[in-house]
């Protein structure tokens, strides 16, 4: 916690200053909502491979003896009002949005990137007081009204509110300069001396002296490094940091993987009082003054650690299962089609993205691409011609975007024709020959008897 250092003991009571309250808060912007748990969504159709998840946190403290006070307007309804309002402030916030990317095939890579203009160092700084007064009366039926500062209440302004936007994550490392946000308050009137003779016995001067007096404070922000799962790997998984700006994770087999972020970062804090001393006289006509000069003196400066609350991401996966693995098509006839039929399943929480194809073309696949939904099926479909009898062994190879198995091989057997061993080769004349082809035994046998018959019955003409 920042103690309130700013003020100096000997000019505590001097360096005071009095604004209202809401006014100086004016210009504090509004805190965004910060996200705890985040589940990504896919990154866009034409990655199927990649997750993210959009992130915002958020860091605020205050002093311990940061405080608000406002009396509002007492007495209440009456004609003549006073209010009382004060506040002392250090307070610093720094805010970091951004996006972390899962993507595949690769163990799982994360990529946390910042974006643009989320970033945001504020300051809220000093201590306000003021006393204010209003009035509506009617005098002579006519209606006189006023708000204002009480008159002769000594009025003292040392606040201030400054902010810095900027592209996180602003990583310490990188080659820039940490992200600064300062602001100085308005000057205060600390002393103020009229100078008479009465006071430098030198008849006829003239002339007075006055001392102001300003702070200003100032903060700067950089991010060291941004840790995933940091309770649990124990330092296996490596930081993202200005020269590593992704890490991995192990993969297993799952419908969606959870992981914790954990942004670390350096605050720095600096306040330096400044003060304006002015001296001018006049003798007999003739002017002195010595210039005006800002004196600063600068309060130790403070470093502190800057650690974001975690934010618990939740990646989902597609994951692919296709039934039934292998096919067993039995018996199949030769010159026909033989239509072969696959389910594919996506039990994962992200949509499935495939591709499929028989490398050996002994299968033709008729559905070559599948998105399937999450929780859903879909159906793969392709045929087999045999072209001559015998087995048949090959397989549909499917290239899909689960991580843990992105190729998957569906094996078909089958037997193309009865089963019996394949016919001989045909046999074919001589060269030279007739090239008639002949049947089977049977066939020749057939023959055989016929030309007998026909010999037989040349013979019996002849005798």
């Amino acid at each position: 916690m920042r103690s309130p250092s700013f003020f100096v003991p000997a000019v505590a009571v001097g360096f005071l200053s009095l604004a209202l309250a809401a006014d100086a808060r004016a210009d504090w912007p509004l805190e965004p909502t910060a996200t705890p748990s985040v589940v990504a969504t896919s990154c866009s159709k034409l990655d199927p491979r990649c997750q993210r998840g959009p992130f915002v946190v958020t860091k605020t403290e205050k002093i311990g003896a940061d405080f608000d006070f406002d009396t509002g307007w007492l007495p209440k309804d009456a004609a003549v009002q006073v209010r009382l309002l004060a506040y002392l402030h250090g307070r610093t916030r720094v805010d970091l949005g951004g996006t972390v990317d899962a993507t595949w095939p690769d163990p799982l890579r994360l990529t946390p990137k910042g974006t643009a203009a989320t970033g945001l160092l504020a300051i809220d700084d000093g201590f306000v007081v003021k006393a204010q007064a209003r009035f509506t009366v009617k005098v002579a039926g006519k209606t006189y009204s006023w708000t204002g500062d009480i008159p002769g209440v000594p009025k003292v302004d040392l606040a201030t509110v400054a902010t810095t936007a900027f592209d996180p994550f602003a990583f310490a490392g990188s080659g820039l300069p940490p992200i600064k946000t300062s602001g100085k308050t308005k000057p205060l009137e600390l002393y103020k001396l009229d100078i008479t003779d009465s006071i430098i016995p030198i008849p006829g001067i003239g002339g007075g002296f006055q001392l102001e007096g300003e702070a200003e404070f100032a903060a700067d922000y950089q991010t060291l490094r941004v840790a995933f799962d940091e309770l649990v790997s124990k330092g296996s998984v490596p930081d993202v940091t200005a020269t590593n700006p992704f890490t991995k994770l192990a993969l297993a087999s799952s419908p969606g993987v959870d992981t914790t972020m954990n942004v670390h970062g350096q605050l720095g804090q600096q306040t330096t009082l400044h003060f304006v001393p002015g001296f001018f006289f006049e003798i007999l006509g003739s002017k002195f003054s010595v210039d005006l000069v800002d004196i600063p003196v600068a309060l130790p400066r403070s470093e502190k650690a800057w650690d974001f609350d975690p934010v618990a991401f939740r990646f989902p996966l597609p994951r692919i299962e296709a039934r039934p693995s292998p096919i067993e098509l039995g018996n199949i006839p030769v010159g026909k089609e033989t239509s072969v039929l696959v389910t594919v399943f996506d039990t994962g929480e992200a949509a499935l993205s495939a591709d499929a194809d028989d490398p050996t073309k002994v299968a033709v696949v008729t559905t070559k691409h599948l998105d399937v939904a999450a929780g859903t099926t879909e159906s793969l479909r392709a045929t087999i011609t045999p072209t001559a009898p015998g087995p048949i062994e090959t397989a549909i190879v499917v290239q899909s975007n689960d991580p843990f198995s992105p190729k998957l091989t569906i094996k078909i057997r089958a037997q193309a024709g009865d089963g019996a061993a394949p016919p001989a080769e045909t046999e074919t004349a001589a060269a030279g020959g007739c090239g008639c082809r002949f049947g089977d035994r049977a066939d020749r046998s057939s023959l055989a008897l016929g030309a007998l018959a026909a010999l037989l019955l040349l013979r019996r003409r002849r005798e």
